[in-house]
């Protein structure tokens, strides 16, 4: 049992009061679990670079394994850093029915202006987007050219409300209505058609990697008791999703226009794909578009990476790590150079290496005001905050910590493609927001009832 029976709290009452005493007794598995997860993909993100069916040019080897190692070092080292302390109770008195009401309201609300926006109809077009991802991923993405971006601009200021949604209605579902579970649901419901209705993968592979582990955050805290059988058909409903999800994203490899996954090239760094490589030899040209999108979301970030490390560091004070705020510093100077001066703008403009659609991992982006040197720092303290983040969640006591800790669950998993939580407004927004709201509303000293 994750935890002993004095901890299992009592779920009656509506509001957390501040101070309000609940013993954990972590193991030291549960403690460290989160980061071993990472570290584990984060190395297999490397080995598919280094041995996956993409040929890429020659590069400094020892530069940028080097790097990774560091990166990969000091990740570990923060978390560690955090991982066997007292985690610490909200001192707000927060109540996560009321929150999860007016974040889910948000997010159901925005949907359709949403749809509106990026593809043309108020209602997702979810059969269109099944049955040919490739076309509404084309026919989205030139609507969103031609149409006014006000729901893009009302998201920027909804984010922390959208950002609170899912987290909140998986962590806390017992504490919600039936109503407003039925509500939270089909909001989720419809935010992911709106994703399949443009062809794209992302919702669906954040919310894949999110439920199952709220889930699990839930049942480490001693608030899921799962019997065999249900943890037998939760891991199959797991499964049967990522198998459909992978299904969709291969078709979508294989149709849309100009699939570099299709067509095995890389045209921008003539990088062309290894078809007597093992993972090619069987399938057909879905399965093997397949696996070469799979192998290019997951390390083609890599080779942008290497080429960066090349670069000269040219200091951008705070708005080089995100695309959103390097434009809007750029309309506010009237200086249109800034959008050239980050790491990875300017691979793309000395190599033609398309750092947004082939990316460069999250590195460049930090490393554009902070330097490759400074960007070891603040990997120590995303991984330091990382581990904070997942001790508070575990006291089920601040809805904030739990929000932001599935925002560095999706920083983390997107580490080898780009800085995926500060890319965009929404993003931007979200993740700053939250982040703030869960530092203060920490207690400032470490609860009497903290883990042991």
């Amino acid at each position: 049992m994750p935890l002993s029976q004095e901890c299992t709290p009592s779920f009656h009452s509506v509001a957390f009061p501040p101070g309000a005493a609940r013993t954990l007794h972590l193991t030291s598995w549960t403690r460290i679990l989160p980061i071993v997860v990472v570290q584990a993909y984060l190395a297999l993100s490397v080995l598919i670079f280094a041995f996956g069916p993409w040929d890429y040019p020659a590069f400094k080897p020892f530069d940028l394994y080097g790097f990774l190692a560091c990166a990969h070092a000091c990740l570990l080292l923060g978390y560690l850093s955090a991982a066997f302390k007292a985690p610490t109770n909200c001192r707000w008195s927060v109540q996560p029915k009321k929150l999860a009401l007016v974040a889910i309201a948000v997010t159901f609300l925005l949907t359709f202006p949403t749809s509106y926006f990026r593809t043309g109809q108020l209602v997702p077009d979810v059969l269109t987007g099944i049955a040919n991802p490739g076309q509404a991923y084309n026919t989205s993405y030139s609507f969103r050219l031609e149409s006014s971006p006000v729901a893009e601009y009302l998201r920027v200021g909804a984010g922390p409300l959208i950002g609170l949604c899912l987290p909140l209605l998986v962590v806390f579902w017992r504490r919600l209505g039936r109503t407003l579970r039925l509500l939270g649901v089909t909001t989720v419901g419809l935010n992911l058609s709106l994703f399949i209705a443009m062809g794209t993968n992302k919702a669906l592979a954040d919310a894949l990697l999110i439920i199952p582990t709220l889930l699990l955050l839930r049942y480490l805290a001693g608030d899921l008791q799962v019997k065999w059988l249900k943890k037998a058909l939760v891991t199959g409903v797991v499964l049967v999703a990522a198998y459909l999800l992978y299904q969709f994203f291969s078709i979508g490899m294989a149709t849309r226009s100009g699939s570099m996954a299709a067509y095995g090239y890389i045209p921008s760094a003539r990088v062309r794909a290894n078809y007597n490589h093992p993972a090619l030899s069987v399938g057909d040209e879905r399965v093997r578009a397949g696996v070469l999108g799979t192998a290019l979301y997951l390390s083609a970030g890599y080779y942008g990476l290497a080429m960066a490390l090349e670069q000269p560091f040219v200091p951008m004070y705070g708005v080089g790590n995100s695309r959103f705020l390097t434009r809007q510093t750029a309309r506010i100077l009237d200086d249109d150079s800034l959008l050239y001066l980050s790491f990875p703008d300017r691979v793309q403009q000395q190599t033609g290496w398309n750092a947004y659609g082939l990316w460069a991992t999250i590195y460049p982006w930090i490393a554009s005001d902070v330097s490759f040197v400074g960007v070891l720092v603040v990997v120590f303290l995303i991984g330091r905050l990382f581990a904070q983040s997942w001790l508070d969640s575990l006291m089920l006591r601040n809805p904030f910590a739990v929000a932001i800790f599935a925002q560095f669950i999706i920083m983390l998993f997107y580490f080898n493609a780009n800085n995926q939580c500060l890319q965009d407004g929404e993003g931007v927004s979200t993740f700053w927001v939250l982040l703030i709201l869960w530092r203060c509303s920490r207690e400032r000293r470490h609860s009497k009832a903290g883990a042991k």
